[in-house]
């Protein structure tokens, strides 16, 4: 009996509540094409840090398709860190699955500005 409520217990955790998304802030100036490093905390309940979390990171521009990004675990115990392109100029949506139930954020719109060209 203590082996199957153990089994259940565990199974639970992932069965429902809720976590919070906390990303850093993303750098200022971002150019089309560039490399951008986007990291965040997923907490359960808003309180204890989950690892071992499968999160993605989806960015689009209006109407576009998005274009999915996985995030890898980070610098410690639930913090993740994904690595994003923005193909072109505009505004861009940011949505941050955590990989725990539902649990998502929209950051604000990213502006990127057009790549400089090299002389």
């Amino acid at each position: 009996m203590k082996i199957l409520l153990a089994a259940l217990a565990a199974s639970s955790l992932f069965v429902g509540g809720w976590a919070t998304i906390t990303p850093d802030p993303l750098p200022e100036g971002i150019t089309a094409g560039a490399k951008v490093q986007l990291t965040f905390l997923v907490k359960q309940h808003g309180v204890t840090p989950l690892a071992g979390l499968k999160p993605t990171v989806l960015i689009n521009r209006g109407t576009d398709a998005p274009t999915k990004f996985v995030a890898t675990a980070g610098k410690s115990k639930g913090w993740y860190a994904s690595t994003l392109t923005f193909a072109q100029a505009g505004d861009w949506h940011i949505t941050i699955e955590s990989g725990f139930g539902s649990s998502k954020t929209t950051l604000p719109i990213q502006k990127v500005g057009a790549a400089v060209a090299s002389q």
